[in-house]
């Protein structure tokens, strides 16, 4: 079985994916954080993909006196929608390079499309999430 995570941040995926990869189901997880941050967490780099372009910024925007919820919230909402074709393009060209998926797990909804791209995913006969 291989498995892709999503996830915004780390949160306890991460702890899931390190399971996964010791008994061999991790295939991918992508985050929102860093390298920088990631690294710590034990997983081989080559298990692990950043995207933190939008998170990061939104990040420290959120600790700075310049910050404005309804701008926060409008760069979550870009995180999460950036984020989410940037997992859909990865796994797509996972799938084209032969690599079967079989399970997407998304977190605090940082798959909310990227399951209708994942073909190897759906149940037999099932059309979309």
């Amino acid at each position: 079985m291989r498995v892709i995570q999503t996830v915004f941040g780390v949160f306890h995926h991460f702890d899931l994916a390190t399971e996964l990869q010791k008994r061999g189901h991790l295939e991918k997880v992508y985050s929102t954080w860093p390298w920088a941050r990631l690294k710590r967490e034990g997983l081989p780099k080559e298990r692990v993909e950043s995207f933190p372009w939008i998170h990061m910024p939104a990040y420290f925007y959120g600790r700075s006196k310049l910050h404005r919820a309804p701008v926060a919230q409008q760069l979550q909402l870009l995180n999460a929608a950036l984020f989410d074709r940037w997992t859909m393009r990865r796994l797509r060209a996972l799938q084209g390079h032969g690599t079967k998926v079989d399970a997407l797990i998304s977190i605090s909804g940082s798959g909310t499309r990227t399951p209708s791209h994942c073909w190897s995913c759906r149940p037999r006969g099932q059309t979309g999430f």
